[in-house]
């Protein structure tokens, strides 16, 4: 393996650059050596060397700016700088430009060899992260195309799911109808569960769009005045739910750095959320505090609903997810999945704390003017 790697030598001492020479040479090594360090700038313009050995002090030039040039031909380039014992100093302080190591004169084989062999070794590890990096550079890019291809087969695929649901929506409309009278009660129940499942399905297309364009769209950050933007969300989860009664109270909110329709679209799943799990009380209960902690805020939306076992709750927020029976609850699982995903797109993090039969605290952590939370 030796032979494969090239060493370079500039040093204006002829009975030092000979010597030095000799021995890399007598070590198995390919080296070529200058005393000229114009010539040898030429020559590590135009071949590829792995090693660069140059005295800290060449006449007339500055090695350390020498050094500097063969880098920017090759970052990768391993250089160690010959010195004597009075130079040591400015030999580790050269350390500070990129230099790998340096060796004393006069030279100890020993020595040499321990300090080339850690140059070949730091060469090597430079040339295989660089290729590293490019592989990854590549990979990057093959995968956003296979993404933004991914997109637009699932955009078409969603199309169609969505014409198939309302075809059978429209059908199932039509014969409702039309024939609704004339089926009898088991028949009615069956058209009713066709309605059913085709929006279902057509909502469920929905959001599984909505959570894939939120890993990848871009955000449109304004000032949100956030209590604005927590009553629309509660405006929107009451007349869906037909305007249940439920008791609210929202703490004073702070303004904050945001996509303003995303943070809402976060409410209205939290909201939702709350009053589907609380149904099973007389009266729901839903509490949005508020505490601002240096450069982010902590939000808290608290229900007296259903509550979760803590110890199923790890995937709480991954898609289709449910910790609860389907059939004591509706729902496919995907509204924390995005509410998790918009909050991290903002730089903040969401968790959730329950106990069965003990309502539901979920707590989100957002930065105020775009500063990154503090670690979880």
């Amino acid at each position: 393996m030796l032979e494969q790697f090239r060493i370079i030598v500039v040093d204006d001492d002829q009975p030092h650059l000979e010597a030095l020479c000799s021995q890399l040479q007598e070590a198995g090594f390919d080296v070529n050596g200058f005393s000229d360090s114009t010539v040898a700038l030429e020559q590590l313009t135009s071949q590829r060397f792995d090693v660069l050995f140059i005295r800290l002090q060449l006449t007339g030039v500055d090695g350390i700016e020498l050094v500097q040039r063969a880098q920017q031909l090759d970052p990768d380039l391993s250089t160690v700088l010959i010195t004597d014992q009075g130079s040591i100093k400015t030999a580790i302080d050269a350390l500070k430009f990129g230099v790998l190591d340096y060796v004393l004169m006069p030279l100890k084989l020993s020595e040499l060899m321990q300090v080339t062999n850690r140059a070949i070794q730091m060469r090597k590890l430079r040339l295989e992260n660089t290729q590293l990096i490019r592989d990854l550079s590549n990979s990057n890019l093959r995968l956003r195309e296979m993404n933004h291809e991914l997109d637009h087969f699932a955009g078409r695929v969603a199309h169609d799911l969505n014409s198939l649901c309302h075809i059978i929506q429209g059908f199932a409309g039509s014969l409702t109808r039309r024939a609704y009278n004339k089926l009898d009660e088991q028949e009615q129940r069956y058209l009713l569960r066709i309605n059913e499942a085709s929006a279902r399905g057509s909502q469920l297309v929905s959001d599984l769009l909505a959570f894939a364009r939120l890993g990848s769209g871009e955000l449109q950050f304004n000032q949100v005045v956030l209590n604005e933007v927590v009553e629309k969300a509660r405006a929107l989860v009451e007349l869906k739910e037909g305007l249940r009664k439920a008791d609210w109270s929202i703490a004073i909110l702070p303004d904050i750095d945001g996509d303003e329709s995303l943070l809402e679209l976060v409410f209205v799943n939290l909201f939702s959320n709350a009053l589907k799990f609380s149904q099973i009380r007389e009266l729901p209960t839903i509490v949005v505090e508020a505490n601002v902690l240096d450069d982010v805020v902590e939000i808290k939306v608290i229900d007296n609903g259903a509550g979760f076992d803590p110890e199923r709750a790890e995937g709480l927020f991954k898609p289709f997810h449910r910790l609860h029976n389907p059939h004591d609850f509706e729902g496919h699982g995907m509204g924390l999945a995005n509410v998790k995903r918009i909050v991290e797109r903002h730089g903040g993090y969401i968790k959730a704390t329950s106990a069965p039969d003990k309502g539901a605290v979920f707590t989100l952590t957002l930065p105020i003017r775009g500063a990154t939370p503090p670690n979880r």
